[in-house]
């Protein structure tokens, strides 16, 4: 094998990990002597010849040796054709040529340099001079081999040479050191042209840092555990308060047991089972989901307000025996389902012997807590189970303090909801509950937040949009910006892109010292894989980023073929480890883990 089809061979590979593309075409300037009578003519014969190959990301490096050796050798009967005067008659031709040259020379030149020793091993280094030529480029690309072979010195020397109109003398420099990591594992050992990277040591170590997030929370416990916690440490403090109700977290403890104990003793229902709730958002909603917990089952949500046709679609993927309702909810009634009435269970005050019974149900961390149905893209809802271990890690990463007035006004179709309502109970803090459909109605929303001195607000970006155009109306007639949601403290917003500007509209009707977090990740992570507190000095253009990993979460940009990209410069899908379970009764969807 040729110095050319070897160095042409590596050029190939450099290009397709930089570029993420397989279809690759390289000029290279070929001496045009193609037939021996023309060998001794004295002239100038030099033509530029294009090298076409699309590769098989999946081929060994020796494998595509061999194939660009019989390209090579196969175009070579066509080296003499006009191929410059033939692109420019085509108008689909492309503008970006990459040329390879292959230079025999005695003297060195920049920047890279491949020699050998006297014991025969080859070895990279990196030559002190990295300026770059300050020479015309005549193409976009090019990438010329010296070849030094002398009594002092055997080397090959690799040159590239680029258009300052594309890119940056820096990014060029960085280029060559790209080169230089592809050269150093080449040819240790035969392997798959997609496992090599071309990952500098300063962006590998970004990449580890990113990812250092684990936390240590001590042991780790079953979600509801972490709410009986806080109904111990404060037994008298309101947990809840829905329009003129309130109840207390020790309240709030013994009904989820007694009905707990019912759906134990009366229901039959045991570990592993599904209890759905059909429910408006209430006090009694966020009983049931302790209840179901501390029977070992897991809580799976339905919408009173969608369709019937889509209730059962959402019951046939659970395989739920029970659905508990409430007041709201009784005259709803699914086909061979039984109704469970969570009302008649809390107001029966028949004695029971709760802790013995319900202090010997294994309930596990790895245990399913709650199912989650997402919109599904196939029409089909798509069930996503999230574990207790998962879900108490999150929350014990969450933002909301325990002296926090979190608002609970998401929607039960939305996996949020889970977090609002029992998040807030298992982080300490007091819940206050919106009225059924009082998310439509600004003004109640407002009302509600003022009421009760709300600090903690989560959301849709849809949400802070509508809450602005609201304010805009109001403090035109009745009150100064400020004055309209002076209690907040923190403003959460994800399950959509969210713009600085959107932000920016919103703080001026909140306090100045009200922080603003972006929140990203698909429900099957467990609400949420990372955050990004905004600062207001972000770029007026384009969404905001979507931050780092939250503990115990870990986040990769990879390719198609699972490869670290190359930051800044390539696109990837993204990768969430550390908080997954597959979806519930469609395990094939275990492997679409990725967000494109």
């Amino acid at each position: 094998m040729s110095l050319f089809q070897l160095g042409l061979t590596v050029f190939y590979v450099f290009l397709f990990k930089l570029s993420q593309q397989t279809d690759l075409s390289v000029l290279s300037i070929n001496a045009n002597r193609y037939r021996a009578e023309l060998a001794h003519i004295v002239g100038f014969f030099v033509n530029t010849v294009p090298h076409r190959i699309i590769l098989d990301p999946q081929m060994l490096f020796s494998d595509l040796m061999k194939q660009v050796k019989q390209n090579s050798i196969c175009l070579f009967s066509y080296s003499h054709l006009p191929y410059q005067e033939i692109a420019s008659k085509v108008v689909t031709a492309a503008r970006t040529f990459f040329v390879v040259e292959d230079i025999a020379s005695d003297a060195l030149a920049d920047p890279i340099m491949l020699s050998r020793s006297d014991n025969n091993r080859a070895f990279l280094r990196q030559l002190d001079n990295m300026g770059v030529d300050d020479d015309a480029a005549l193409f976009d690309l090019s990438c010329t081999l010296f070849v030094s072979n002398t009594n002092q010195t055997r080397s090959i020397t690799v040159s590239f040479n680029a258009s300052l109109d594309l890119f940056e003398k820096k990014g060029l420099v960085k280029t060559t050191h790209r080169f230089v990591r592809l050269l150093s594992q080449l040819f240790l050992s035969d392997q798959p042209l997609y496992t090599f990277s071309l990952l500098l040591d300063e962006e590998r170590e970004i990449l580890r840092k990113l990812n250092d997030t684990h936390v240590d929370y001590g042991p780790i416990r079953c979600a509801h555990r972490h709410f009986i916690k806080h109904a111990q440490q404060y037994p008298q403090k309101l947990a809840m308060v829905f329009e003129d109700q309130s109840i207390t977290y020790t309240e709030t403890l013994f009904y989820a047991q007694q009905v707990a104990f019912d759906l134990v003793t009366e229901y039959h229902v045991c570990p592993y089972d599904v209890v759905v709730q059909l429910m408006e958002r209430s006090i009694e909603l966020v009983i049931g989901i302790l209840a179901i917990w501390m029977s070992g089952a897991t809580y799976a949500p339905i919408n009173p307000h969608d369709p019937i046709a889509r209730l059962k679609t959402c019951m046939e993927q659970t395989n739920a025996k029970h659905i508990i309702v409430h007041s709201s909810t009784n005259h709803i009634s699914l086909s061979s389902y039984s109704n469970i009435r969570i009302n008649d269970i809390i107001n029966d005050m028949t004695e029971r012997d709760l802790i013995e019974i319900l202090s010997s149900i294994p309930v596990l961390p790895e245990h399913i807590s709650h199912i989650v149905f997402t919109s599904g893209s196939t029409g089909k809802p798509k069930a996503a189970r999230i574990r207790h271990r998962n879900f108490a890690l999150y929350i014990s990463s969450y933002i909301i303090q325990s002296n926090d007035n979190a608002l609970f006004h998401t929607s039960v179709t939305f996996d949020a909801h889970v977090e609002e309502s029992l998040g807030s109970l298992m982080s300490g803090a007091q819940l206050v509950i919106l009225i059924p459909l009082g998310q439509l109605d600004m003004s109640i929303f407002v009302r509600t937040i003022n009421r009760h001195q709300v600090t903690y607000l989560g959301g849709v970006p849809s949400l802070i949009i509508m809450l602005t155009e609201y304010f805009r109306t109001i403090t035109m007639e009745k009150c100064e910006p400020k004055d309209c949601l002076r209690s907040l403290r923190c403003v959460s917003s994800g399950g959509e892109a969210l713009s600085i500007n959107n932000v920016l509209d919103f703080a001026q009707f909140a306090h100045d010292k009200c922080q603003f977090y972006n929140w990203y990740g698909p429900a099957e992570c467990t609400e949420a894989a990372s955050k990004y507190l905004i600062s207001g000095n972000e770029s007026k253009q384009g969404h905001l980023p979507i931050g780092r990993p939250i503990p115990n979460v870990y986040i990769y940009i990879l390719d198609d073929y699972l490869q670290h990209v190359i930051p800044d410069i390539q696109i990837g899908d993204i990768v969430i480890g550390g908080m997954y379970s597959c979806s519930f009764t469609r395990a094939e969807l275990l492997n679409i883990g990725v967000d494109r």
